[in-house]
């Protein structure tokens, strides 16, 4: 067999395994996605979407960076609850707010893809199924353009499998959220570091820059690629800086700023000329520092074991591109410049998301998908070195463990047809038999995004406690209050006594 066939028959053999795996997947993951009402994220996140592409390309109805300082201001002095934040920027109908201070990429993502699903909710859902797979499809051809042999195969085919059947990345894609397509262009971005790296052009490198930009406009974290390609020039100083004179290293890095800036304005001009990026590093600061347990409140040992637990595979595949890369360093072997970026990437992010200690899969996946490829990379270094029957019997293994765990995971919510809560819609069904959507009431805060989306002509004000509800109301023009303690019930003010509803 010529080089050529024999590049064709390695060629055919890959795309036969890709389709296996893609093919297993759309059997597999459809049975996950859940029909239940939009939950309080994925409501806000609805009604940016649904604002059209044009509002949230040029966050439409946003305030200026004054007035977003000023109440942020208040806010921290706590001269204003957060109830009254929410309700005072919801009456703006303001884009910006309900992407939750994120870029617009995501948002402008559901927009574009409506027409080819069914526009409720398991449908929505599962268009993020479709963007995953979509998503391995292309990162696995980067890992094959960007390592060549037996090393890139194994790493792709691993990698892609991880990618499909990972629980985490799974959840994640079946929750209205922006964090599945930053993580591909987060990953994609890392790619292309890896490929300047490996051959020294510096078209990749900005394409990276670009990239990481883009990412940005996704999740405000995407900063977060920013130390991981100094990393990566840190790493290649001798190799594509060496000589450099303080001056051309000066321009250098003028050009590279350039290039992210200008992406960013292309992908999202008011990031900077409305300065929404910085309001989303605002908004995620006060958060941080100003709500209790805002990012989850599990304890910090317990989160990380109900992680380990949930990725097993996953992560032992990273802790063993660990040991390969320990065990390379020790004798002396050339460490593979391709995982450099992404192993810098994953660190970082690793080190940002510390602070969330929910278990929520949308924020591990920011870690661990960037760590799983480092691992894969590395694995499949280790494996080519071995015999055929080693070299690909245990990326099988690894395969079909993490295959196992997977349905293991989704079992009880296949089990439910995607919906483990029956009885999710009587909080909809109960609010249309009260009239709600014509109503001005008092909610819950924790209800009121997803009451907002399901009843947009109401006007709705949420409270935290039972307690709040006499000194709301107390001085305006109300119709009653939604309790869901002890019973759900909507209890209604009778005309000038509005604090008599609260008893």
């Amino acid at each position: 067999m010529n080089r050529t066939a024999g590049g064709r028959a390695v060629w055919a053999i890959d795309a036969v395994a890709l389709a296996g795996a893609l093919a297993l997947f759309a059997a597999f993951a459809p049975g996950i996605v859940n029909p239940a009402p939009y939950g309080y994220d994925e409501a806000d996140y609805m009604w940016a979407a649904n604002l059209g592409f044009r509002a949230n390309y040029l966050d439409s109805g946003t305030m200026a960076a004054s007035g977003f300082l000023r109440l942020g201001l208040q806010a921290a002095r706590h001269q204003i609850t957060g109830g009254g934040l929410s309700a005072y920027i919801r009456g703006r109908n303001d884009v910006l707010f309900y992407r939750h201070y994120h870029g617009p990429l995501y948002y402008n993502v559901i927009h574009a893809t409506a027409p080819f699903h069914d526009a409720d909710e398991r449908g929505t859902r599962g268009a993020g199924l479709l963007l995953q797979a979509l998503s391995c499809v292309a990162l696995y051809g980067g890992v094959r353009w960007l390592i060549k042999g037996t090393e890139g195969r194994i790493a792709a085919i691993l990698f892609a499998v991880l990618y499909l059947f990972s629980s985490a990345q799974m959840e994640a894609a079946t929750v209205i959220a922006p964090h599945i397509v930053f993580i591909f262009v987060a990953l994609a971005a890392t790619i292309l570091a890896a490929k300047w790296m490996r051959t020294g052009r510096w078209a990749y490198w900005y394409a990276a820059v670009a990239a990481s930009a883009a990412a940005t406009c996704t999740l405000e974290v995407g900063m977060g690629l920013i130390p991981a390609l100094i990393a990566c020039c840190w790493f290649q100083r001798r190799e594509c800086f060496k000589g450099w004179t303080p001056g051309r290293l000066l321009g250098f890095a003028a050009r590279s700023a350039v290039v992210w800036a200008g992406a960013l304005v292309v992908v999202w001009p008011p990031s900077l000329m409305k300065l929404s990026l910085l309001k989303g590093c605002f908004f995620m600061a006060y958060l941080a520092g100003g709500r209790s347990a805002a990012f989850g409140g599990t304890a910090f040992l317990n989160g990380w074991r109900l992680r380990l637990l949930a990725s097993p595979v996953e992560w032992m595949v990273v802790g063993a591109g660990v040991v390969i890369s320990i065990v390379m360093f020790r004798r002396r072997k050339a460490f593979p410049v391709a995982a450099l970026p992404i192993l810098a990437f994953g660190v970082t992010m690793l080190l940002a998301m510390l602070r969330v200690s929910t278990n929520m899969s949308k924020y591990t996946i920011i870690y661990l998908a960037p760590l799983e490829l480092f691992g894969c990379i590395l694995l499949g270094y280790g494996l080519a070195r071995l015999r055929p029957w080693l070299r690909y019997g245990l990326p099988g293994l690894i395969c079909a463990g993490a295959i196992a765990a997977c349905a293991w995971h989704f079992q009880p919510i296949r089990a439910a047809g995607g919906n483990l809560d029956p009885a999710s819609w009587r909080l909809i069904e109960f609010a249309r038999q009260e009239q709600l959507g014509t109503s001005r009431a008092l909610v819950p805060q924790d209800l009121l995004p997803t009451l907002h989306f399901y009843f947009p002509k109401a006007t709705l004000l949420g409270y935290r406690d039972t307690g709040e509800i006499a000194s709301l109301a107390a001085g305006r023009r109300l119709d009653g209050a939604l309790l869901t303690e002890p019973v759900l019930k909507y209890s209604r003010f009778a005309p000038g006594r509005a604090e008599a509803g609260a008893r």
